[in-house]
C-alpha cells in the first residue's frame, strides 16, 4: 500500500458517486469529503511533498479530478466547480 489507503480507481469512483445526484461541488469540498470518506489520519491529510512542499493529498485529489474531467466524466460548471456528465453517470452504472 502507498502513502494513502485508497487507489486511483477507487478515488475516481468515489468522486463520481458523490456527484451522481447532480450536485455541483468545489475542489476543496471534494478534497475534504474524500479525506473523511477514506478515514485519512491527520498526518496523511497534511503530508507535504518533499520537493514541491505542497500538500500531497490535495494534489492527489486534484490529479484524479483532472483525470475524470479529461475523459468527459465530469465538467467544469464554473472556475473551481464541477458536476457529473451523462457519460460519467453511464461509467458509474458500469462500475456498479
Amino acid at each position: 500500500m502507498g502513502v494513502f489507503p485508497v487507489t486511483s480507481q477507487q478515488l475516481r469512483i468515489q468522486i463520481l458517486k458523490k456527484l451522481k445526484n447532480g450536485k455541483v461541488m468545489e475542489k476543496s469540498e471534494m478534497v475534504d469529503y474524500l479525506a473523511k470518506h477514506n478515514k485519512l489520519t491527520m498526518s496523511q491529510y497534511s503530508r507535504k511533498d518533499l520537493v514541491s512542499k505542497r500538500n500531497s493529498w490535495d494534489n492527489r485529489v486534484k490529479w484524479e479530478l483532472s483525470w475524470v474531467r479529461k475523459r468527459g466524466f465530469i465538467k467544469n460548471v464554473r472556475l473551481g466547480h464541477f458536476g457529473i456528465t451523462p457519460c460519467g453517470r453511464n461509467a458509474l452504472d458500469l462500475c456498479g
